[in-house]
């Protein structure tokens, strides 16, 4: 996998566990960036801490299923 995603930044909703997480880590380690969003900030700081030791990589918690998280994202 290595360049395909050269130069390109991803983001990852529900990329700190699961399929998520494999998906931003495929991302990273084919030489792109990964903004992952997660409902846990633990994980979330977990999996963006490991993610940066080969590459760049964000983190952002959000509960998309809370209404008013998602509006007040939305504005």
């Amino acid at each position: 996998m290595t360049g395909s995603f050269e130069d390109r930044k991803v983001i990852v909703v529900g990329g700190s566990s699961g399929m998520g997480k494999s998906a931003a880590a495929d991302v990273v380690a084919g030489g792109g960036s990964a903004v992952v969003i997660g409902r846990d900030q633990a994980r979330v700081d977990e999996t963006v801490a490991a993610l940066g030791k080969q590459g760049p990589a964000w983190g952002i918690t959000a509960d998309f299923a809370v209404r008013v998280v998602t509006e007040s994202r939305n504005r």
